[in-house]
């Protein structure tokens, strides 16, 4: 049988509980954390908290957004790590440095 390559195929299981990593490259492109938003189960994408201003001060990582299932938070955050963090990389002090991850049990 085919598999069709999805963004979900870079998520990790991040140490943390209720989070996932999503990596590419060995670079840490942002989170997915799972809670309550409104009283229902929901996820939600971050961007990588590297991101700073030309100031060179850290920033708040950015909520990229909120869905009711995993493959459309990782479809969302992979879209926001297409389009916007390359234009995000002239005002960053440096690129997001590689993660180290070991298969999660």
């Amino acid at each position: 049988m085919t598999h069709h390559w999805r963004p979900s195929d870079h998520l990790e299981r991040a140490p943390g509980r209720n989070e996932w990593l999503l990596i590419h490259r060995g670079i840490q492109l942002g989170r997915i954390e799972y809670g309550r938003v409104g009283g229902r189960p929901a996820f939600r994408s971050v961007a990588d908290s590297t991101v700073t201003r030309s100031t060179g001060r850290a920033v708040s990582p950015p909520v990229i957004g909120y869905a009711w299932v995993l493959e459309t938070a990782c479809d969302r955050l992979w879209d926001w790590s297409v389009r916007v963090r390359p234009q995000l990389a002239s005002v960053r002090e440096k690129a997001s440095s590689p993660v180290s991850m070991t298969a999660w049990p």
